[in-house]
């Protein structure tokens, strides 16, 4: 029993410590990015810190809230939009450390002993405090030699719709002749 929560627990640990690593303070690269398309990193239902929510809709109101702040703007090669929101961690990684010690004992064969295991899950297991902020970091270009152009809030929208959509964890691509980004990230801005 004490092997199984051990292994719970480095597992847990791992994990964690895997998420907090320090983000860069610097929330655009400098260089032109290479890759198009989703990314495989941060996805947005963590941006408040734990697992399992579904923040569409707070994220839809951050699309809202950045096409407002750069609608009307000219976009240029030497006058891009950047822009990155904080997202408050409101939930702790371990706040399910009750539930997925219970998961994982149930998991194991009846033979090694899961009704046991489960005798060791502790109902008030220390879940942990939040660490802070996550970031959306956004932005929309022009490149490849595209002309100045002003990006109106109904494109802005319905791209960052779009990418949202799509990718769980952040893309980038064109879209009538801008280029979009949103990518959450661990950190705050």
């Amino acid at each position: 029993m004490s092997s199984v929560l051990a292994k719970l627990s480095v597992a847990a640990t791992l994990l964690f410590v895997s998420m907090s690593q320090p983000a860069s303070a610097n929330p655009l690269p400098t260089l032109a990015l290479e890759k198009r398309g989703c990314y495989g990193g941060f996805p947005f239902n963590h941006l408040h810190g734990g697992y399992h929510h579904d923040l569409t809709s707070e994220v839809l109101s951050d699309i809202t809230s950045t096409c407002l702040a750069a609608a009307g703007r000219t976009i240029s090669s030497s006058s891009p939009f950047w822009r990155c929101t904080n997202w408050q961690e409101t939930n702790s990684w371990k706040e399910t450390c009750f539930s997925d010690c219970e998961d994982g004992c149930a998991a194991l064969p009846k033979d090694y002993g899961a009704a046991l295991c489960g005798l060791g899950c502790d109902p008030n297991c220390d879940t942990g405090p939040t660490y802070g902020y996550n970031r959306i970091d956004w932005a929309i270009e022009t490149r490849d030699g595209g002309a100045d152009k002003v990006i109106d809030f109904e494109t802005c929208v319905n791209a960052f719709k779009t990418e949202l959509g799509g990718c769980q964890s952040g893309s980038e691509q064109y879209h009538d002749g801008f280029w979009f980004r949103i990518d959450p990230a661990q950190g705050g801005c």
